[in-house]
């Protein structure tokens, strides 16, 4: 080959090499924009995965909507401090909210639902949809910060997620806000999906008395990837062998700092009916921001326990 041939050759693949690593990530946030108490990490997701998810063209605007307040990761200040009874409270305003808009009523909080999708049409209506008995307001977006127990911790989704079909195994297929079913990229596994946190008071061991949060998989750091108690699943496959779990006995209790959310997607306990997942009210802490450990009675971030060696 001659010189000048190889030479083009070269200068178009620097180029090509130039546009690929110049190309702009999908997800609006960057690494830099990231607020955990751990060092944050850029995975797949980070680059390939819109904040509204896999969107398809017949993706509905409420699912679009959900999708990027579970991806708000612009939320700062400092948070305020939430009991596990507090969620009741919220769960009771949005479902009076509900009610007003369903009878079109007047002089109450509105929270209007689309009948497609079964979302809220207008998720403004969530921001400070109730207050607390010392004059702070709750809402979509507030920054909070809960003390519980962690009942279970596990990864939704992947791989190691077998439900039983009629049945049939079948595993876990993914949320389209973590981009499930997008064409070249792999959205079962572990790095790809939220860890979904069962939280209690001190005490409870029922699962519908509980609160969840949400550790979202973008720019998830390494030793976040430990926050769960998983075991082998009915197939025998070890989750613990790619990422090992923990055991929270170890702690008293732990502090999961981020914003509210409300996630329409699913029905709380009833009186009557255990709702899957069971939870007390719809409203989430998701993402989280922050993830601590009480131990001995001192706090300190989750990371520097798993650093010592736990």
């Amino acid at each position: 080959m001659n010189k000048p041939v190889l030479a083009g050759i070269l200068f178009v693949a620097t180029c090509f090499a130039i546009a690929v690593a110049q190309a702009p990530n999908k997800f609006p946030f960057k690494i830099t924009d990231m607020h955990f108490n751990a060092p944050p990490v850029e995975r797949e997701i980070d680059v390939k995965c819109l904040a509204e998810g896999r969107v398809t063209a017949n993706t509905p605007e409420a699912q679009k909507a959900q999708n990027r307040a579970k991806n708000n990761f612009a939320v700062t200040g400092d948070p305020i401090k939430v009991l596990v009874t507090d969620f009741d409270k919220l769960e009771r305003a949005t479902e009076a909210a509900r009610k007003c808009s369903t009878n079109h009523g007047s002089n109450c909080k509105k929270l209007d639902i689309d009948n497609v999708s079964g979302l809220p049409r207008d998720r403004t209506q969530l921001v400070k949809i109730t207050t607390l008995p010392n004059g702070q307001q709750l809402g979509e977006g507030t920054f909070v910060s809960l003390e519980a127990k962690v009942l279970s911790s596990h990864y939704s989704n992947t791989k190691f997620n077998i439900y039983n079909n009629d049945g049939h195994i079948v595993r876990g297929s993914g949320e389209s806000v973590n981009c499930a079913k997008q064409p070249g990229f792999n959205a079962t596994k572990i790095d790809s999906n939220d860890i979904h946190v069962v939280l209690v008071a001190p005490g409870v061991t029922n699962e519908c008395l509980s609160v969840t949060a949400e550790v979202s998989p973008h720019f998830r750091p390494d030793n976040w990837r430990r926050f769960h108690n998983m075991r082998k699943n009915q197939l025998g496959e070890d989750i613990n062998l790619e990422v090992k779990g923990v055991n929270f006995n170890k702690v008293q209790l732990v502090r999961m700092t981020g914003p509210l959310f409300y996630d329409a997607s699913h029905e709380p306990c009833s009186p009557n009916k255990r709702s899957s997942p069971a939870r007390r009210s719809l409203w989430e802490i998701h993402p989280v921001y922050k993830i601590e450990v009480k131990v001995n009675g001192t706090w300190k971030s989750f990371d520097d326990w798993i650093n010592e060696g736990n």
